[in-house]
C-alpha cells in the first residue's frame, strides 16, 4: 500500500522522471505528466486539494483549472 498519492507535473522530461523515481522509492504512488491539463480526470477522481509549486512560472490557464477544480496551491 503506497504512502500516498502524488502528481508530478512538470514539462521537462528528465524532472518528470527524477521526481517519478525518487517518489516511488520513498513509496508514493506517483503520476508524472507533462502538462497539468492532461492530468483533469486523473485528479478529479481522487481527493487532491493541495498543489505545491516547485516552479514558478504557471500558465493562467492551468492556475484557473486548478481553482475549478478546487486544488489549492500552497507555497510559492
Amino acid at each position: 500500500m503506497p504512502k500516498g498519492r502524488i502528481l508530478a507535473v512538470d514539462d521537462q522530461r528528465y524532472f518528470r522522471e527524477l521526481i517519478e523515481g525518487l517518489l516511488q522509492e520513498e513509496g508514493y504512488e506517483v503520476r508524472a505528466s507533462g502538462t497539468f491539463l492532461t492530468s483533469r480526470d486523473w485528479l478529479e477522481g481522487r481527493k487532491v486539494r493541495e498543489a505545491v509549486l516547485v516552479r514558478e512560472k504557471v500558465h493562467t490557464a492551468t492556475r484557473a483549472l486548478m481553482r475549478e477544480i478546487g486544488v489549492e496551491i500552497v507555497g510559492r
